[in-house]
């Protein structure tokens, strides 16, 4: 196993693959895509499967899971972060086992973020048959309640959204975007500090096509959220983004400036 303190100076395929091998401890590589199939003019459109600006909690929340079939008798595995008693957000991932269109919870599933679930059938070449939804709530079961949700045979979830772990910087490589024909949109790529609102980062426009950037390293802190905002001037437009990320243990990291 190879230990080395981080010195981001570049990006190559050789350090990509070296992180996602785990040879370097420490570090740890993550892609956050999302899409939004419904686009509307005259409003802010997000990339994950809500159909609104998605709520993020400010506490550990109680999740709650279902499908709308009968069918779905799987594995779902949460993915996300939880607060302790010491006020970190520690990396969390929780199995749950669905029960067709019955609400499914149990005393592991809090959360204070949630950015990827996934569904495992546990019967070869079978996909989810209906739509599975993760919620806050076992009562209100709405958009505003809405964590995350995997539409129809696609197995996982499609959130363009993070946030770092405490004790991690982040370091974003990558941005991509994309529309279909005949079709435009404006990319919005925010973040937002702890305790802070949420800021533009990068902006780009795409008009029926598809590219990514690499962009210079800049460093996040820790509890920093990120998300993907769209705007678009015909209804019905179809979005698709992403980030890729770098995060680093802080004790990987010479944080000190050099004069």
């Amino acid at each position: 196993m190879l230990k080395q303190t981080a010195h981001l100076t570049g990006m190559t395929e050789d350090f990509l693959f070296n992180i996602q091998s785990g040879y370097l401890e420490g570090f740890e590589a993550y892609r956050a895509f999302g899409k939004q199939d419904m686009c509307e003019i005259n409003q802010d459109n997000y990339l994950w499967e809500g159909l609104e600006e998605y709520t993020y909690p400010i506490n550990n929340e109680k999740m709650y899971i279902k499908s709308t079939s009968s069918l779905d008798l799987g594995i779902v595995i949460i993915k996300g972060l939880y607060e302790d008693t010491n006020g970190d957000w520690l990396p969390k991932k929780v199995e749950a086992t669905l029960d067709g269109i019955n609400l499914v919870t149990t005393s592991e599933m809090e959360f204070i973020r949630v950015f990827r679930i996934d569904y495992f059938s546990g019967t070869p070449n079978t996909d989810n048959v209906g739509e599975i939804t993760l919620y806050n709530s076992n009562t209100l079961t709405n958009l505003e309640n809405l964590k995350a949700k995997i539409n129809i045979s696609q197995n996982r979830s499609e959130m363009a959204q993070y946030t770092v772990p405490t004790d991690y910087y982040g370091f974003v490589y990558r941005l991509y975007r994309s529309t279909r024909k005949n079709q435009d949109a404006d990319f919005n790529y925010q973040q937002r500090p702890f305790g802070s609102g949420f800021r533009t980062i990068g902006i780009s426009s795409a008009y029926e096509n598809s590219s990514q950037e690499d962009v210079s390293f800049e460093i996040f802190p820790p509890k920093t959220d990120f998300q993907i905002k769209v705007n678009t001037e015909n209804n019905n437009t179809e979005a698709r983004g992403s980030f890729h990320f770098i995060i680093v243990h802080k004790d990987k990291l010479e944080l000190s400036r050099i004069e």
